[in-house]
C-alpha cells in the first residue's frame, strides 16, 4: 500500500477466526483493522471513530447486516462491502439496494478482498483531491 491515508477498516463479523485471518492479512498491507463481533459493538465504535471502509457480514448474533447497512446509510457514505456466506441473488440485490458498495461471497479470495479495498481507497483518495466527475444525462422523456 502506497500510503496510510484512507486505511482504517471496520470489520463487522462474528467469526473470530476469520476476523483474525483477514485482519492479519489487511494489516500486513498497512491497513488498520478494527473488529466488531456484533452490531452493538460496531455502533459503539462508529460513534467515536472514523473508518474508510466497512466489511460487513449479514449473519450476526444481534442484528443482520442489512439492518446495519440501512442504519449506516442514514448518516454515512463510508463504503460498505458485504462479506457473507449468504450468496443468493436476492441477498446480493438487497445488499446493493440498501446502499452496499460491493458484495463478496464467502469463502472469498484474499487477493479479491485486497483489490476491492484498494479500489475503495483510490476512489476516496480521488474524491478528497477534488476530482469532479461530470455525468451527461439524457433529458427526461416526455409522455
Amino acid at each position: 500500500m502506497e500510503n496510510n491515508i484512507f486505511n482504517k477498516i471496520l470489520m463487522i463479523d462474528d467469526d473470530e477466526d476469520l476476523a483474525f485471518i483477514i485482519s492479519d492479512m489487511l494489516e500486513s498491507y498497512g491497513y488498520q483493522v478494527t473488529w466488531a463481533d456484533s452490531s452493538e459493538r460496531a455502533f459503539e465504535l462508529l460513534e467515536c471513530n472514523t473508518y474508510h471502509l466497512i466489511l460487513l457480514d449479514i449473519n450476526l448474533p444481534d442484528a443482520d447486516g442489512f439492518e446495519i447497512c440501512t442504519e449506516l446509510r442514514r448518516t454515512s457514505t463510508t463504503p460498505v462491502i458485504f462479506a457473507s456466506a449468504r450468496t443468493s441473488e436476492t441477498d446480493r440485490i438487497t445488499g446493493f439496494d440498501i446502499g452496499g458498495d460491493d458484495y463478496l461471497p464467502k469463502p472469498f479470495s484474499q487477493n479479491e478482498l485486497m483489490l476491492k479495498a484498494e479500489q475503495c481507497k483510490k476512489r476516496l483518495s480521488s474524491l478528497s483531491q477534488g476530482e469532479i466527475v461530470l455525468m451527461q444525462m439524457a433529458p427526461p422523456k416526455r409522455f
